[in-house]
């Protein structure tokens, strides 16, 4: 127990570490954008192409997170039916009270997780 302790605790600082790491490059490429593309294109063009750009941030913000969502879902779904096909009928209705034909509506429900098929 007490490595498992270490290793959640080590994870959370990773996470916070790399969080914080990706939070600064983030401002600080938002904040030489401007001067980058003044270099790059020319001072006649920034405004027009630094307004793509965060259109495109934009749209980025909006889609991405609907994007990875959806594929977490289905390959969630894919998961719990790859485990699902390794239990017998039997011991799937002893353990959530349904049969596997119901497999899509107790795994929306939470009933069956991969956690529980495992």
């Amino acid at each position: 127990p007490m490595a498992a302790e270490g290793n959640a605790a080590m994870a959370v600082y990773l996470f916070t570490g790399g969080t914080m790491v990706l939070v600064a490059n983030y401002g600080g490429l938002f904040s030489v954008l401007p001067a980058y593309l003044s270099d790059t294109f020319g001072q006649r063009n920034v405004g027009a192409i630094h307004g793509r750009i965060l259109t495109a941030w934009s749209g980025a913000a909006l889609v991405g997170p609907t994007t990875l969502t959806m594929m977490r879902s289905r390959s969630e779904m894919q998961a719990i039916q790859q485990l699902s096909d390794g239990i017998s009928d039997h011991q799937f209705e002893a353990a959530f009270g349904a049969n596997k034909d119901m497999l899509a509506q107790l795994a929306e429900a939470r009933t069956v997780t991969i956690s529980r098929l495992m």
